[in-house]
């Protein structure tokens, strides 16, 4: 039976209040194109942790495997999803499968006003989609409060139905990552912005993180607190973080700085950004490309130049960090121990590999443990490719000499 945060689960029909309600599959399906898969996938990923249903194609690949798509989409899109959250945009507009999606939808809209959800990527106007309809836009909204949003209009669908809504109490504990007293020997970091520190307490709700840091020396106070007056670029974005609660960027909402026996303590709050497009490379990848892409940032192995160029565009500073070998030239600045420093790797390089969407999903990065002077670093991944295409899947395995010559 669904439940989905501060509502009561819907009674099945033929419950005592002797009323048969319709029962969908899905609270939501998300129509969009595949140039808007970012936003769609964050958005799915927003609503699923708030307890909806959501049918969201990568999700859904062993139900479309073997189907008739039209008449299967067409069934979801107009009879088995409670709302259709669509993302308008030109691409959609043109792309084969919205159409067959936005068709159904708007079927259903007919009788049912408010079905369709609209989200704007851009100003494009929809066929059938009258310009007065309410929407959402994706340019003034992040993507956690549109979520919000969506789980308030289900709520309120619920409502009219004759059920009550119990009010959410914020948790900020639900994962948390408390040391225990004698964890402090091993190497437990958190990267915030362009620094390491060593991390206490980690906790996370929805897009809020909260990390509590231990400083080593006033630097390190001095540092964390400039991450309050950072801000976002247009193609950057904001101060990047990398711990065990995953990786990404951030607004930095508050930054408290508090004394505990005779250490101080600093707790950074950031609000996690949604996923706005970095890319190093564009289109699908067959395996050696994909491989030659993870070895330029696990080894520094720059790949050809025609596999470059949507680094350059994005950001020359990482390209010639990518260049210079993002491992090497984070060692030849290390100022900890060895084992904190196979930690700092492991934290730099899952970071790269989300922020620059090379993988997707499914990776294992082993960093270490050291031998000698050698540290060896294996991963292993999966490109996705979409409901319609194959995953591309890469294993990629290497050592680098690191000696105390190069810092």
């Amino acid at each position: 039976m669904r439940k989905v945060p501060g509502l009561k689960a819907e009674k099945p029909p033929g419950s005592k209040s002797g009323r048969k309600r319709r029962r969908y599959d899905y609270d939501f399906c998300l129509s969009f194109a595949s140039e808007d898969r970012i936003q769609a996938r964050r958005m799915a990923k927003l609503l699923r942790h708030r307890k909806a249903l959501v049918f969201y194609d990568e999700n859904e690949r062993h139900k479309l495997w073997g189907e008739p798509l039209v008449p299967h989409l067409s069934d979801i899109y107009q009879n088995r999803s409670r709302f259709c959250i669509m993302f308008t945009s030109a691409a959609y507009v043109d792309k084969m499968w919205p159409k067959v999606e936005r068709k159904a939808a708007q079927a259903r809209e007919l009788l049912q006003e408010g079905y369709i959800l609209p989200i704007k990527i851009d100003d494009t106007e929809i066929p059938g989609m009258p310009f007065t309809k309410g929407f959402m836009d994706s340019r003034e909204h992040k993507s956690a409060a549109i979520a919000d949003e969506a789980i308030k209009k289900l709520g309120e669908a619920r409502r009219k139905s004759g059920r009550t809504i119990q009010p959410v109490k914020p948790n900020l504990g639900t994962r948390t990552g408390k040391l225990k007293p004698n964890a402090a020997r091993k190497a437990t970091l958190v990267m915030l912005g362009d620094g390491f520190y060593r991390e206490t307490e980690a906790r996370q709700a929805g897009d809020t993180l909260v990390f509590t840091v231990s400083p080593r020396n006033d630097a390190e106070i001095t540092n964390l607190q400039n991450l309050a007056s950072s801000t976002r670029t247009s193609i950057s974005g904001g101060p990047r973080f990398s711990s065990r609660l995953g990786s990404g960027r951030g607004s930095v909402e508050k930054v408290e700085t508090s004394v505990k026996g005779n250490r101080s303590q600093v707790a950074v709050t950031l609000r996690r950004e949604s996923e706005y497009g970095r890319t190093i490379s564009s289109g699908q990848l067959a395996s050696p490309q994909l491989e030659r892409q993870v070895r330029w940032v696990l080894f520094g192995e720059p790949p050809p130049q025609h596999e470059r160029y949507s680094a350059t565009f994005f950001d020359t500073k990482t390209q010639a960090l990518l260049d210079a070998g993002v491992v090497k030239t984070l060692w030849e600045g290390w100022g900890y121990t060895k084992a904190e420093f196979v930690e700092g790797a492991r934290l730099l390089l899952r970071f790269l590999l989300h922020d620059l969407a090379i993988l997707d999903g499914g990776v294992t990065l082993n960093v270490g443990p050291w031998k000698k002077q050698t540290l060896p670093i294996k991963l292993k991944g999966v490109k996705r490719n979409g409901p319609y295409a194959d995953d591309v899947e890469v294993t990629v395995s290497g050592e680098l000499e690191l000696t105390t010559k190069t810092r």
